[in-house]
């Protein structure tokens, strides 16, 4: 039987396949030309279909908001996950369920409390600093002590840094957007070379 949008229950993620996945391919072409490895975020379409779509021909990794979302995709057979907000000691336990069923998942942390606490616990997790590039919602600076001293907290679960500018959503124009993917670039960038400098790993250097 054929639904039409009238017969779909709500809530509901209706989709334009077609062009969902000229989007997908844009992107991943962009990031190929780039050299550029694809870690699609799935915050918002929650959904394992739309997921197996967006890692085709990609590492295969994906991000997610909430530990319940990585729970949801790791059901589905997505085994490398990065929570992308940082997770509270109290569910550092729940998060090692994860990482005993063999996904690979990386957290993030912005503060010497929470990189210890992630340090302390048998949970093999990867963890990414979070950098601030001009948002001012969380992260430290690329150029602060924090950086360093949240890294060396880290210890061997040390695995690079990130950030997100949630701030190019106020853009108006190109010329804004391409000013805020420069501040994201410099401050990734900045941050790595630094923990480098330091003698600490950096794997990842993450833009998002």
């Amino acid at each position: 039987m054929r639904l039409t949008l009238l017969d779909i229950p709500t809530p509901s993620l209706v989709l334009d396949r077609a062009r969902l996945e000229r989007n997908l391919a844009r992107m991943s072409e962009k990031m190929r030309s780039h050299g550029v490895a694809l870690r699609p975020h799935l915050k918002t379409a929650k959904s394992a279909e739309v997921a197996r779509l967006a890692v085709s021909g990609e590492s295969g990794g994906i991000t997610v908001s909430t530990l319940a979302e990585a729970e949801y995709f790791a059901e589905r057979g997505f085994l490398d996950i990065t929570v992308a907000a940082a997770q509270p000691p109290s569910k550092l336990d729940r998060a090692a369920t994860l990482s005993d069923r063999g996904i690979a998942l990386t957290l993030i942390t912005d503060n010497v409390a929470g990189a210890r606490a992630i340090a302390a616990h048998r949970g093999s997790f990867r963890v990414l600093v979070e950098l601030d590039s001009g948002d001012g919602r969380a992260g430290v600076k690329p150029d602060s002590e924090s950086l360093i001293d949240v890294a060396r907290a880290l210890g061997t679960k040390l695995h690079g840094v990130m950030t997100h500018a949630g701030h190019s959503y106020e853009c108006e124009s190109i010329q804004c957007v391409s000013a805020v993917a420069e501040d994201e670039r410099s401050t990734v960038v900045s941050a790595a070379e630094r923990l480098r400098t330091a003698g600490l790993p950096c794997e990842v250097v993450s833009v998002g």
